[in-house]
């Protein structure tokens, strides 16, 4: 059981249920098909998701930042939802549409995300404005000692495996390593054979290191992600 199933089995399921019935009760047309109305919108898919993850932001953390956090998210969903039932209405050309938005969404979503996480991590607000800032380059640029080429490295290898290598689902495709997860078509990285894990020794070999790796750092100062919660 995931955060995630948890939140749709017991939370979001349950509440739009809900609200469907109760607008039934009042006479008041469901979301679907062509009863898509404001209203409907607002109450069936906008409030549940924005309760959800609100609740998941909660249960992340006490801090005000974790809601704030939560929030955001709901937010960033609800407009998702909002802009896919608008855009049929507002851009028809399918195939133009889906040309511009997969390089303009990606770089949408990944810039919402990354902005939220700052505030995920910050103390309080003030800290997470500062960060944004710094990061948006509003305090200045300071590269001594580092370098531009040390950091123009570090963030090219850091997106090289973000952004090309396989993540573990994908990995682990062929055993359903989630519950009902199944690899997406699109997913060009569960077509290579070589970067899906076998019990081979060359497998063998790669996760003994990375075992040993992680032992012999276990010394290190870390601090782990959910101390304070």
């Amino acid at each position: 059981m995931t955060l995630t199933r948890f939140l749709m089995a017991y939370v979001y399921n349950p509440l739009a249920l809900w609200l469907t019935r109760r607008r039934a009760a009042r006479g008041s047309p469901s979301f679907g098909g062509r009863n898509r109305s404001l209203g409907a919108f607002i109450e069936l898919l906008m409030f549940p998701t924005l309760l959800t993850m609100l609740v998941s932001g909660i249960w992340h953390g006490a801090g005000y930042t974790f809601i704030v956090w939560g929030v955001l998210h709901g937010v960033f969903l609800a407009l998702n939802h909002a802009w896919r039932l608008l855009r049929p209405k507002l851009w028809r050309d399918k195939s133009r549409y889906e040309r511009f938005m997969q390089p303009a969404g990606f770089i949408i979503t990944f810039t919402c995300v990354a902005a939220s996480m700052v505030i995920f991590r910050s103390a309080n607000l003030k800290t997470a404005s500062d960060l944004l800032q710094g990061l948006l380059g509003l305090h200045g640029v300071g590269l001594r000692g580092i370098g531009l080429k040390n950091v123009a490295l570090g963030i090219g290898a850091a997106a090289f495996v973000a952004f090309a290598c396989p993540n573990t689902l994908q990995i682990l495709s062929r055993y359903e390593p989630a519950l009902g997860w199944k690899p997406s078509p699109h997913e060009g990285a569960t077509d290579k054979t070589r970067a899906l894990w076998e019990p081979s020794l060359t497998w063998a070999v790669a996760v003994s290191m990375i075992v040993a790796i992680g032992i012999l750092n276990l010394g290190g100062q870390s601090e782990f992600l959910y101390w304070q919660f």
